[in-house]
């Protein structure tokens, strides 16, 4: 991780992956990945309306370019006018039942090192049902026990995955709260559940998202009724960065509001605290009197995201956990 909830961290960094053996310029750290493919996400803090114009400045300064153009022309470089992503797409020859099989093939030879075939233990394993990295899924030559048999578990791992996302979160006052997707490790259940549901995964101490789809008493969350969401003095979350909430359907898109407010958090112009220290998130389709605490809901279902970034020990450790959504209507 590259600056994230410890500040700003400027620099020259070289992605490299499995197969580069080259050296690494002076001034330039690297940073190593164990595929052929990397996916950079970047997160740009913005403290307010007043500072979207050092947000914009600070998206123009990154640059992302292979070492070569880098190394020839600096920063002096100009995008491809056309990107080839044909190369991702395949289409499986295997039949329907083991074409989940086929795409894992593709995947191993396309993203992976060739050298996985010996050096990993597990890619090594792979073998034994008819998967390389320099072959990819070798169907053909597999017996029919064997063929029914991975048929077999394609279908087991669709039940495997949702039931291991299902109960890889704990869920308290409505909130779920899931902690070990960026540290699953070898426990492929995890990576499979997480790949399915999420693009990639966080560590906690950097960010955590809980979710919600319901209020305290379990009734699902809807723009029919007004909600609230009660921080006590002193119990806001305890956080390095900030904290917000926002606002989604049920595809996980932001739902269009005349007021043009799609989260509410620490960061909002003219969040007001109550005369005893708390403060009270109003969550409502219709508008109140005061709009500084309030986020719009739609008419119908939505379901609220907190992000917890730079998340402190009380949160770490369980001490701290959001208080509930409650209805006020």
């Amino acid at each position: 991780n590259v600056g994230g909830s410890k500040g700003p961290e400027a620099g020259l960094f070289l992605i490299t992956g499995p197969d580069y053996h080259g050296m690494v310029p002076a001034g330039m750290k690297q940073i190593t990945v164990r595929t052929n493919l990397a996916v950079v996400a970047n997160r740009v803090f913005v403290n307010g309306d007043a500072d979207l114009p050092t947000a914009r400045a600070v998206q123009e300064g990154f640059n992302l370019l292979p070492l070569s153009v880098f190394q020839k022309n600096g920063l002096n470089f100009k995008l491809p006018e056309k990107v080839d992503y044909e190369r991702f797409v395949f289409t499986p020859t295997a039949p329907q039942a083991l074409q989940l099989y086929d795409q894992i093939g593709f995947g191993m030879r396309t993203f992976l090192s060739a050298s996985d075939d010996f050096s990993d233990p597990d890619v090594g394993a792979a073998q034994q049902i008819g998967l390389s990295v320099a072959k990819g899924f070798e169907w053909q030559g597999l017996d029919e026990p064997t063929k029914r048999g991975l048929a077999r578990a394609a279908l087991a791992a669709d039940a495997i995955i949702a039931n291991t996302y299902a109960n890889a979160a704990e869920t308290v006052n409505g909130w779920r709260y899931t902690m070990g997707g960026g540290r699953a490790g070898f426990n492929y259940a995890v990576r499979a559940a997480f790949s399915a549901n999420l693009t990639g995964a966080n560590v906690p101490e950097e960010i955590l998202y809980p979710n919600t789809r319901v209020d305290d008493t379990g009734a699902p969350l809807t723009g029919e009724h007004k909600y609230a969401l009660h921080f006590e003095k002193g119990g806001r979350p305890p956080v390095s960065v900030f904290w917000n909430m926002s606002m989604y359907d049920d595809k996980e898109f932001f739902i269009y509001n005349d007021f043009k407010r799609y989260s509410i958090g620490s960061t909002t112009d003219g969040l007001k605290a109550d005369p005893d220290g708390s403060v009270t998130v109003l969550i409502q389709n219709g508008r109140p009197a005061d709009t500084s605490n309030w986020l719009p809901a739609p008419t119908g279902p939505f379901n609220l995201t907190m992000r917890l970034y730079g998340a402190q020990t009380p949160i770490l450790n369980g001490s701290y956990r959001l208080p509930g959504i409650k209805r006020v209507d």
